[in-house]
């Protein structure tokens, strides 16, 4: 959470990601603790760039290379995404009660 996790609360990111099979209809679906010391993740996790086949000035795959990209090339829609790509996730936060309603540390609370 790099520092900016409120104590008494635990985050869980919920999403799916892209799945390269080329019959797939969604994407394949996961979900990470994110206040997990070994969790990670990247600004361009869940970018997406369309590129414009009648663009003057294109703009190269390069550019934004951690994105999932789509483009046209011979007349066919090619996808390029890195594996664990995201395509979209939320996350949800909760904040850890006692049964009194009061905030408990971490160390109190049992998690499953």
């Amino acid at each position: 959470m790099a520092g900016f996790a409120a104590t008494n609360h635990k985050y869980y990111r919920l999403g799916y990601q892209y799945d390269p099979d080329p019959t797939a209809l969604q994407g394949i679906p996961f979900h990470a603790d994110v206040s997990s010391p070994n969790y990670d993740e990247y600004w361009g996790d869940e970018v997406q760039v369309f590129h414009n086949p009648r663009a003057i000035h294109p703009l190269p795959l390069e550019a934004v290379p951690d994105a999932v990209q789509y483009s046209y090339q011979n007349g066919r829609l090619t996808v390029i995404a890195h594996e664990g790509r995201v395509l979209g996730s939320m996350t949800a936060v909760f904040q850890i009660l006692n049964s009194d309603d009061q905030p408990m540390d971490d160390q109190e609370a049992i998690f499953l």
